[in-house]
């Protein structure tokens, strides 16, 4: 067997190790809420029939042990059972209606984060201590100061409200342009994260001995950053993108309601506000298994990048 292959097994069995932790641990959270989850949803006038169905749709009627069997069964059909809020409907496939929206909107930040951060570290690496230096990690010690639900609200007055120049909440989401303003809000912080470690990764790389030998060869400063200290650099970089990228899988549920876009994150917090358990649920299990399959293919990506990995 190979070593990338090796490799790729020990991390993939890593992964499903976590998956199945998560799901122990999702179904755990589920008991340890207090409150009746009966009674929030229908509330102190519903009839007894009622208050049975309901608990027959959240498994409330078995033991906690068949409780656990229903859930391992749920999973384990791929429908993670029947919503008891939007009857009819399977959590999977309320989940899959919302989920590539949210998708697109992490891609997309992330890629316009990446799009932004590498020029400025690399140029910010190039003159160390310059007032460039100075102005782009000032502007990035700024990005990651602005809280999201600060930046979000101010992009809206100004490019939607007052300039009208992109889409807002009440356009919807297949508009052209309806993914800049959230995309940019959720990339902002990202991007001046990167661009600051960027500068910091290129500065270390940049003393050490293949470098120096780089340039005793006679490459030229370009030829020298483009194959030599950018591909080591960047790996620390791509590791915090790629981690970055399953974050905000869970964390754009701010920016998802501030820019009224249907996704997990607003999913997530209509099935709460219901006390829709099994919602509440498949959305957190699905957040974890998209964060841990991300994870890896971020490792196989930094063992590609740097072979040594692979090695050891």
């Amino acid at each position: 067997m190979s070593a990338g292959l090796a490799f790729a097994l020990r991390r993939l069995l890593g992964a499903l190790t976590a998956v199945i932790g998560v799901s122990l641990a999702v179904f755990a959270l589920r008991h340890a809420v207090p409150g009746d989850p009966v009674d929030a949803m229908l509330g102190e006038q519903a009839t007894e029939a009622d208050r049975d169905d309901l608990r027959r749709c959240l498994d409330l009627d078995k033991s906690l042990l068949g409780q656990a069997g229903a859930f391992a069964a749920d999973v384990g059909s791929g429908t993670l059972g029947m919503s008891c809020h939007y009857r009819r409907s399977t959590v999977m496939s309320l989940i899959a209606e919302v989920y590539p929206r949210t998708a697109e909107l992490a891609v997309a930040a992330v890629a316009l984060a990446l799009v932004i951060a590498l020029p400025l570290g690399i140029i910010a690496s190039l003159r160390p201590g310059s007032w460039l230096d100075g102005l782009v990690m000032g502007t990035s010690l700024a990005g990651i100061a602005v809280p999201t639900m600060w930046l979000g609200p101010l992009l809206l007055a100004f490019f939607y409200v007052r300039l009208g120049w992109l889409p807002g909440p009440a356009d919807p989401p297949s508009v052209a342009g309806a993914l800049v303003l959230p995309a940019f809000t959720l990339a902002t912080h990202l991007a001046a994260m990167l661009a600051r470690m960027t500068r910091a990764s290129l500065l270390d790389v940049a003393n050490e001995d293949f470098i120096r030998t780089a340039r005793a060869k006679g490459l030229s400063a370009v030829q020298v950053l483009r194959r030599h200290a950018l591909p080591n650099a960047l790996l620390p970089v791509v590791t915090v993108a790629g981690i970055q990228l399953g974050s905000l899988l869970a964390g754009a549920i701010v920016t998802e309601k501030i820019f009224a876009r249907p996704g997990l994150g607003t999913l997530l917090l209509e099935a709460l506000s219901v006390r829709d358990w099994k919602v509440v649920q498949g959305v957190v299990l699905v957040i974890a298994v998209s964060y841990v399959v991300v994870n890896l293919l971020v490792d196989l990506a930094y063992a590609a990048l740097d072979p040594r990995i692979r090695v050891r």
